[in-house]
């Protein structure tokens, strides 16, 4: 109601009839004061968002060591690695899992270096030269999510993220840009689908579609609502879109608790993971060791 007011512009008698006791009248008299002031607090409200946002997303880098057989029948060995995008919540790290595939499964890589077949020796993901351990992957909703060990925990680990399955075309959305390369840029845009199966290059998955592309290296930046909700992260881009896998692809792998209708991710403990899982870990969780430097 004070709200109506003070952009109505009524004078004292028109709030001292519409509001109740403890009103500041100084302030509510005058509706370019209560305007400044809700545009004040809008603004420190969008800039903790943002802030937020900024200090979940991370980068990491994926090293590999591989040793491949060459049509002729020679071997050789092959060291490189490759970065990309993730974020945080609670202590887990999600990352898009095509990022952290190493190049040997690409059929055209293969083909141009004439790869008859390959051995993946050694697989490290590390965040600031801190290894991380690998809990679920999933092909067919291109996610890895990990463990943050405490190091980094100190650093990243976060609570009360808030996360959202309800959206529509249209909607007003917000994203970093190529986090790794360029400095964590924002970038906006507008929800463009609802999620639908979609096909890139061979793979389909079950993704929603935004009105604008994502730059290369974005794949695994976290997608927002315009009041902070994290709905997904960038995948792919396709026909001047971007493809956008969202949270009801991975929330069950999360500790996600519910505040009336608000989605709240919170950390968790290995063994908290263990019973949100349908199945037993055993096999599914591996650890991936550092390399040596």
């Amino acid at each position: 109601m004070r709200f109506k007011v003070g952009l109505l512009g009524l004078g004292l008698t028109g709030l001292l009839s519409g509001c109740a006791g403890g009103v500041n009248i100084e302030l509510y008299t005058d509706p370019h004061k209560y305007i400044d002031l809700a545009v004040h607090r809008e603004r420190e409200r969008i800039y903790e968002m943002f802030k937020k946002t900024v200090n979940m997303t991370l980068a990491h880098k994926t090293d590999f060591r591989v040793s491949e057989t060459l049509k002729d029948g020679s071997t050789r060995d092959d060291r490189y690695s490759k970065k990309g995008a993730g974020f945080v919540l609670g202590n887990r790290y999600v990352i898009s899992l095509h990022v952290s595939k190493p190049y040997q499964e690409d059929p055209e890589y293969i083909k141009s270096r004439n790869v008859a077949g390959y051995k993946i020796n050694s697989q490290t993901t590390s965040i600031d030269g801190v290894a991380i351990t690998l809990l679920e992957k999933d092909e067919g909703a291109d996610f890895a999510i990990f463990h943050l060990p405490e190091e980094l925990c100190r650093r990243y680990c976060n609570n009360g993220v808030e996360l959202s399955t309800i959206f529509k075309p249209g909607e007003r959305i917000f994203w970093l840009e190529n986090p790794e390369a360029y400095g964590k840029e924002l970038r906006y845009g507008r929800i463009a689908s609802l999620p639908e199966r979609i096909e890139v290059k061979g793979k389909t998955w079950r993704a929603f579609r935004v009105d604008l592309p994502f730059e290369n290296g974005s794949s695994g930046s976290p997608v927002f609502t315009m009041y902070g909700q994290l709905i997904g992260f960038a995948i792919a881009r396709k026909n001047g879109q971007g493809i956008v896998m969202p949270v009801s692809g991975f929330m069950r792998y999360l500790n996600v608790s519910q505040e009336g209708n608000r989605l709240i991710a919170e950390r968790i403990s290995d063994e908290g993971l263990a019973k949100l899982k349908s199945g037993p870990l055993e096999e599914k969780v591996r650890t991936i060791t550092p390399t040596t430097r």
